[in-house]
């Protein structure tokens, strides 16, 4: 979306939309300037949830029902707080790692890319009780355990 021209919500600013086809426990919805991805059962028993994924540029959607409770994060995301070395490894595997802004303890990262990046001071350690320091400073959050990116990478979706 540029800059240079306002908003106009009857836009379609995702025009190209995913086709799942071995991914699964997931559903991912469109509106003109959002995705809604919806985990069907995040943990064994859990009820679903669901995230919305707002353009960048694009004006945090007025949401009804279930989404009106639902975390608006703003995509792409470029800031990655990592409560996890696993989060890493997915990182550099889909060659983001640049976007790795904060690691919860940097003793724990192991791979090499990583350890270059906390090295430049690119990346700020927190403990992670420190959340009052997380809070505005990050896109995402990461806290908790994914398999790496390498398992699906080439897969089709």
């Amino acid at each position: 979306m540029a800059a240079s021209r306002p908003f106009d919500p009857n836009t379609d600013y995702l025009p190209v939309k995913s086709t799942l086809k071995y991914a699964q426990n997931f559903t991912i919805e469109y509106d003109n300037s959002y995705q809604v991805l919806t985990v069907k059962q995040p943990y064994p028993g859990g009820k679903p949830e669901s995230y919305v994924l707002v353009k960048c540029g694009a004006p945090k959607p007025k949401l009804t029902g279930a989404l009106t409770s639902a975390p608006q994060v703003t995509v792409p995301i470029h800031s990655v707080f990592s409560g996890s070395t696993t989060h890493l490894l997915l990182l550099t595997d889909l060659g983001r790692l640049d976007d790795l802004t904060g690691v919860a303890n940097a003793s724990y990262v192991s791979g090499t890319e990583a350890r270059a990046r906390i090295a430049q001071a690119e990346v700020t350690e927190y403990a992670p009780d420190e959340r009052s320091l997380m809070i505005g400073r990050s896109s995402l959050r990461a806290m908790g355990v994914l398999p790496r990116a390498s398992q699906w990478r080439d897969q089709p979706t």
